[in-house]
């Protein structure tokens, strides 16, 4: 598994912010992940072991304009 650090995960650690969103309880940082499928559950049909994969960790609204527009690179409230 191989895991990035980017901008925001920076901001968080150095000043615990970013803009209005401030850290108030413990926050893993690193959040952009990617590796390769070792097991599957016999439900999964989209990815097979072996598949290289990455990852949106991210829980969209599902209610807001960004989201219903299928927006992705503006972030609703996404946590």
């Amino acid at each position: 598994m191989a895991v990035g650090v980017c901008g925001s995960d920076v901001h968080y650690y150095i000043h615990g912010r970013i803009g209005d969103y401030v850290v108030h309880k413990p926050i893993i940082l690193g959040h952009e992940c990617a590796g390769i499928v070792v097991k599957t559950g016999d439900k999964v049909t989209k990815v097979k072991m072996g598949d290289r994969v990455a990852i949106e960790p991210g829980v969209p609204c599902g209610n807001c304009s960004f989201c219903r527009e299928r927006i992705r690179e503006v972030n609703c409230k996404i946590f």
